[in-house]
């Protein structure tokens, strides 16, 4: 399959908008039948596209717009002259990087049978678009006998249209999983994990990084799935286009994660991880403030997170927040009680 990026362009009179090299249209969204607020974006070497409706959320290849576009005449089997120039490239198969530091397709669990409106995911706050993004599912398949038996929830990890990893939770509560942990120690129980995951590079991976468009200048990021979809349940983020939650699957954000959050129109990160990593985010708002305007949160109680808290704890936090520096020297006694106690606890007095 081949297409020609100034014929295309040419075509359907795109326009260029924002830095990164969208090119809008004026034309309806074949999905939704709204009004501009889509876009494409080309590769690099002009083989490939993506389309984004900023309305519908939809996001696909070139190739399924133009299908939907009806406009399957742009479309070639074969080499053909351009309109413009005679330097014509082939598309890249869809199963291709669409940029290199894209991940690889990943395995997924055998089976997987998809969950709507499930009771569990309701109360933690899963919204329609968290069900679109994350195709939470199960496997009852004798295949997959850990995620079956005790009824693990898949969530798939995304980069555009392309799954690059996965995850699983457990439906026990921490008490159980508590009480497991014990008797697994006693030798009397098998243990029985409370997330599994995919053996894929997650430092590579900015969970939620779907959700940041071209419009989006403010980034919260918190650590894990459930954060971020709290928060985006507690600001109604689904229909705020200049605001996106983004998770990095843990108390740090790697080199891979801060590049991709370098190559979007962010300019403002909010810092928002647990009060168990408060080390972790003196030292992550310190990097990250080199490249963005950073703000940080601190959660002073144990038992909240971004997963659990109020809308009103949500507001306090907010307001609360500091720049990086103060937010060091604030908790500077913090770190220092910290350090303090993991040598005692290395040299085995406690």
């Amino acid at each position: 399959m081949i297409i020609d990026k100034d014929e295309i362009i040419a075509e359907l009179n795109l326009k260029p908008f924002g830095q990164k090299g969208w090119l809008s249209s004026k034309e309806p969204c074949p999905f939704c039948g709204k009004d501009g607020k889509n876009a494409l974006i080309f590769t690099d070497d002009g083989h490939s596209a993506v389309f984004h409706c900023f309305k519908c959320g939809t996001k696909t290849s070139i190739r399924n717009y133009l299908i939907k576009m009806d406009r399957k005449d742009l479309i070639r089997n074969d080499y053909q002259m351009s309109k413009k120039n005679i330097k014509l490239t082939p598309l890249i198969k869809e199963e291709d990087d669409i940029e290199e530091n894209v991940q690889s397709n990943t395995r997924l669990p055998i089976g997987l049978k998809p969950l709507v409106n499930d009771p569990y995911l309701e109360s933690r706050h899963f919204l329609k678009e968290h069900y679109e993004e994350f195709e939470p599912s199960y496997t009852k398949s004798v295949l997959e006998e850990t995620l079956a038996k005790h009824n693990y929830i898949i969530f798939k990890i995304k980069e555009g249209d392309r799954v690059v990893a996965w995850l699983a939770r457990s439906r026990y509560n921490k008490t159980w999983h508590d009480n497991n942990r014990t008797l697994f120690k006693e030798g009397i129980g098998k243990m029985v994990l409370r997330y599994m995951n995919s053996q894929d590079g997650f430092s590579h991976i900015l969970g939620g990084y779907n959700f940041i468009g071209p419009e989006t200048e403010t980034v919260i990021l918190v650590e894990g799935l459930f954060d971020k979809v709290n928060v985006d349940y507690l600001i109604n983020l689904g229909f705020n286009q200049e605001i996106a939650c983004c998770f990095t699957f843990g108390k740090k954000i790697s080199p891979g994660q801060l590049n991709q959050l370098r190559k979007t129109n962010v300019k403002t990160v909010i810092l928002m991880y647990d009060e168990d990593a408060l080390r972790e985010s003196k030292e992550t708002a310190l990097h990250l403030s080199k490249f963005f305007n950073v703000k940080v949160c601190r959660i002073k109680d144990k038992d909240v997170d971004p997963g659990n808290m109020t809308m009103q704890y949500l507001q306090r936090v907010l307001i609360d927040m500091q720049d990086p520096l103060n937010f060091y020297l604030n908790n500077l006694d913090k770190t220092i009680y910290d350090t303090s106690e993991r040598k005692i606890n290395s040299k085995g007095i406690f």
